[in-house]
């Protein structure tokens, strides 16, 4: 990773602010609400290196571009809230649920929805796997390396 990137992402995780949860691994966060423990999870994912497909990835990610059904399956399987950030051509997810919310089992849940699995094989023709990706991966954990609330 370029050290441009590098210190984008530390930025990036630091102003979210992810806070750890004990008993799960690093990459996963606890947010308090006035009345509402939620998750957070921090992923990461290349977008193609031209600029025609990252304009177009933009695109089909703004309200004129999405296919209605994907928001509508996101918050159906309990997501509460999703940004997806960008630099150069890495992009960083964080993604919000309740506490108690399972990642594996909702992820599934929510591949399987309407024009879900058509979606993904769409907006690969964008993406890029992460250099590290395991074979067939897509967004991948991210662990938290600084939390100013936590260890300062």
């Amino acid at each position: 990773m370029k050290p441009s990137v590098a210190c984008t992402a530390i930025l990036l995780l630091t102003l979210i602010g992810c806070k750890p949860n004990p008993s799960t691994s690093s990459t996963l966060s606890t947010l308090s609400t006035s009345s509402t423990i939620m998750k957070r999870y921090c992923l990461s994912l290349d977008v193609q290196n031209d600029p025609e497909k990252i304009r177009m990835y933009k695109y089909y990610h703004t309200k004129e571009g999405i296919w209605p059904e994907i928001p509508r399956g996101i918050k159906e399987v309990g997501i509460t809230d999703m940004e997806i950030y960008l630099v150069d051509t890495r992009m960083f997810m964080i993604l919000e649920a309740p506490e108690g919310w399972d990642y594996e089992t909702q992820m599934a849940r929510l591949g399987k929805l309407e024009r879900q699995p058509e979606w993904s094989e769409f907006i690969w023709q964008y993406q890029a796997p992460v250099p590290w990706a395991k074979p067939g991966e897509k967004w991948v954990m991210m662990e938290k390396v600084f939390d100013l609330d936590r260890d300062f």
